[in-house]
């Protein structure tokens, strides 16, 4: 005979929720007031939650026990045992194992080891080089040589100290070994304090304090031109204001042949740290100078015979000008904003680099570099 899995409706006390699908049942009367202390509710005896009596197992639902009665095992499941028995060992997996191999693999980057915090001496030590104006301040190996070759005079130089069981840089060690002969104070310091004094990227573990680069005027870069017995070839930078940009163009100066470098007083960088480090030493081989106004200098140069030249958008394309053979000032814009209005109207002529991408602008020191090696080309290379 068909056993009926349907619940009969629970009596006073309890609210009994009968599921058709499963037979599964809800007794809300085991937390009711009918079965507080274990009295019988209407003549019944209390149930196990499931509809049986307390105690028993006379489920007659279709689905499987999870769990028996007390103290009886679980029954097996047809799902492989996650764990087996009390005291038998997992069962190992196919995923590997953390801590392993492949979690070592995983971790390319060792643990960063304990950093010291600074002592006091070491506070004193960055405390000096704080203090130091930033146009007094060499950073990097070149740099460094090159200021010694052109024999400005040096104040204190901060070097890397070698760790106790390593020997110190050869090349470092030959720059720190020009100085021990002169009246320089050298200061030997761990890496931490070169990081924490250094205001360019990289300092090569020599940081130096030298006397202020002395800027040239005028006058001193046509007399350069004239006892090479060459056509001045001058870069009137306007209102250039980053120092890398300064000293890249230095370096690319130095090497077209520039005969000195001209920037107004305002609104423009100094020779400083940042400029001395990207000229790779340049800034001791190209003259400077500073003037109060552009305008008034481009005037004086014209009557000089001098023809000045600008970079602009709307000039006519460099590379076909026949113009650069001559006495030449050539005017180099800012990184945002190109040459000021007045000064592009000031110039004899405009040139412009032509560009097919879909930027219409060239970095400052790029754009100068392009500028000067044409006109070196055109002073240097026969015409074909």
């Amino acid at each position: 005979m068909r056993q009926d899995n349907k619940r009969r409706p629970p009596s006073s006390g309890g609210d009994r929720r009968t599921n058709s699908a499963t037979g599964w049942q809800n007794n809300a009367s085991r937390t009711g007031s009918a079965n507080v202390g274990g009295k019988r509710d209407g003549g019944r005896r209390r149930d196990d939650g499931f509809g049986n009596p307390a105690g028993g197992s006379g489920r007659t639902s279709g689905r499987p026990e999870r769990f028996g009665p007390t103290g009886e095992a679980r029954r097996p499941s047809g799902r492989p045992e996650r764990f087996g028995p009390v005291g038998e060992t997992r069962r190992p997996s196919a995923r590997p194992q953390r801590g392993g191999p492949a979690a070592d693999a995983r971790k390319p980057f060792p643990r960063p080891e304990y950093v010291k915090p600074f002592s006091d001496e070491d506070v004193r030590e960055v405390a000096l080089t704080d203090a130091i104006p930033n146009e007094e301040r060499l950073e990097g190996r070149n740099a460094v040589l090159e200021a010694l070759a052109a024999g400005r005079a040096f104040n204190k130089v901060w070097y890397l100290k070698p760790l106790p069981d390593k020997k110190m840089d050869h090349r470092l060690n030959e720059i720190v070994h020009r100085f021990i002969d002169t009246d320089t104070v050298l200061y030997p310091v761990e890496r931490k304090i070169l990081d924490r004094m250094a205001v360019t990227p990289s300092h090569q573990g020599i940081i130096a304090q030298v006397a202020a680069h002395q800027y040239a005027e005028p006058e001193d870069i046509l007399a350069l031109a004239e006892a090479r017995g060459e056509k001045p070839f001058i870069l009137l930078l306007d209102q250039i204001q980053d120092s890398q940009n300064l000293g890249a163009i230095m370096r690319t100066a130095d090497a077209a042949g520039v005969h000195g470098i001209i920037m107004p007083r305002r609104r423009s960088v100094a020779l400083d740290a940042s400029a001395a480090k990207s000229s790779a030493g340049a800034i001791e081989h190209v003259l400077c100078a500073r003037v109060t106004n552009l305008n008034r200098t481009i005037e004086d140069f014209k009557a000089r015979g001098i023809w000045v030249a600008g970079l602009a958008m709307e000039g006519e394309p460099i590379f076909t000008c026949d113009k650069l053979d001559i006495p030449l000032a050539l005017v180099i814009g800012s990184e945002g904003q190109g040459i000021s209005q007045s000064v592009a109207e000031n110039c004899d002529f405009l040139l412009q680099i032509p560009m097919r991408g879909k930027i219409n602008s060239l970095n400052a020191s790029n754009a100068a570099a392009v500028a000067m090696y044409e006109v070196f080309r055109h002073r240097t290379l026969p015409e074909s």
